[in-house]
């Protein structure tokens, strides 16, 4: 991945920066962040975990000895092992030069022994397999249309013989509000709502990094 595009030069320092995995991730964070009220936060997308490390040597490159972050944190999905994502983030923060130890972190998973804390949330969250859709679909199970998106996951898989999986669900949901969304777009126009409790992780990462 070049480094054409990626500038964090912008930031002052003491900033709260914030990594999304996708833009999914970036309306998650930028969602809360608004919903708690914190200021000097930006939130940038990495654009998938390969181009994390190109990201953080940018960020080390330019900010971290002109400006010093206040925090960090950073989301990316689980996919299919949680823990081996925890790990791999871990090593890429340690290869770029940031204080980092996954036997070190706290019940939030934030690192608070370095410099600045260091924050990761891995979705859906608690050590399980999956993605932010997953963490979405804990909002859907509380919705009245939920039965509907159901039925019309069931209707799918016994006319064609094809399986929704989360990402389908989750769209067959936010097209239930009359509009093509993508997530992030459903964050920001408040479809999706990040105070609603399947959230929480996000919520308390960004609380307790910027407290």
């Amino acid at each position: 991945m070049a480094t054409r595009g990626i500038d964090f030069n912008f930031l002052s320092p003491d900033s709260r920066l914030f990594l999304g995995e996708g833009s999914s991730e970036v309306g998650m964070l930028t969602a809360a962040i608004a919903e708690l009220g914190v200021e000097r936060a930006a939130v940038h997308e990495v654009k998938g975990e390969k181009h994390l490390k190109t990201v953080l040597r940018v960020l080390v490159d330019q900010v971290t000895v002109r400006a010093p972050l206040s925090c960090l944190g950073i989301v990316f999905d689980a996919n299919a092992d949680a823990k081996a994502k925890l790990d791999s983030i871990a090593a890429t923060l340690k290869a770029c030069g940031f204080d980092f130890e996954v036997s070190h972190l706290n019940a939030t998973c934030i690192y608070t022994q370095g410099p600045f804390p260091i924050g990761v949330f891995i979705s859906p969250g608690n050590g399980k397999a999956g993605r932010i859709e997953n963490l979405i679909l804990g909002e859907v199970a509380s919705s009245p249309v939920q039965p509907c998106v159901e039925d019309f996951a069931k209707c799918i898989e016994q006319r064609s013989g094809r399986k929704m999986d989360e990402k389908g669900l989750v769209q067959a949901y936010l097209g239930s509000f009359n509009a093509a969304h993508g997530i992030a777009v459903a964050f920001e126009k408040q479809i999706l709502d990040i105070r609603h409790a399947t959230y929480s992780g996000v919520r308390e990462l960004v609380r307790q990094l910027t407290q």
